[in-house]
């Protein structure tokens, strides 16, 4: 039954902008368009100038005039785990700001160690649908600032309303970014 045959496309990526972001407060990606269903942002020793915080994304809805950041406007989860043999720690909420990429409990927040900063993969799936929720999916590693160990995070969010997203920005719980690529 040819009616059940799912085709998959063998286009691959794009590459679309670089941003390197440096003593600034966020990362904004905007111009995100139709052309694409899928954005896939790779980010490679992203660290912020202060101590144990936490990574997260807010989406805009108007080109980045302005960003999404009511207290119950996103849903997330992440699974992380410390390096170090520590359990593993499952976060999610209803109740932030943005969604948290990694790093909200105090013995996984981010270090702000320029050798060992925030590096993984953010996919962004269906963001110019207006009747689909734009969802991301997340992994990475980074240094924690309880300790000497890195760790692993892996996790999912979204925008709680089904709306077209046309930009995302990524910052920091409290200060500016150092660095990144």
């Amino acid at each position: 039954d040819t009616s059940k045959v799912i085709t998959v496309s063998n286009q691959g990526w794009s590459k679309i902008a670089t941003v390197p972001p440096s003593s600034v407060a966020a990362v904004d990606l905007t111009n995100l368009s139709s052309t694409y269903v899928a954005y896939k942002v790779v980010i490679s020793n992203l660290v912020p100038v202060t101590n144990a915080v936490y990574l997260m994304l807010r989406i805009s809805t108007d080109n980045g005039s302005t960003f999404k950041s009511g207290a119950t406007d996103y849903r997330w989860t992440t699974w992380t785990i410390a390096a170090d043999g520590g359990s593993a720690i499952d976060f999610s909420s209803t109740e932030q700001t943005g969604i948290v990429i990694c790093g909200l409990d105090g013995g996984y927040q981010m270090a702000n160690n320029t050798s060992f900063g925030w590096s993984g993969e953010i996919h962004l799936n269906n963001p110019s649908s207006s009747t689909n929720r734009c969802a991301l999916i997340h992994h990475s590693n980074y240094l924690n600032s309880g300790g000497p160990a890195g760790s692993s995070c892996v996790g999912s969010g979204y925008y709680d309303t089904a709306i077209a997203v046309n930009a995302f920005r990524l910052l920091f719980s409290s200060g500016n970014i150092v660095t990144g690529k």
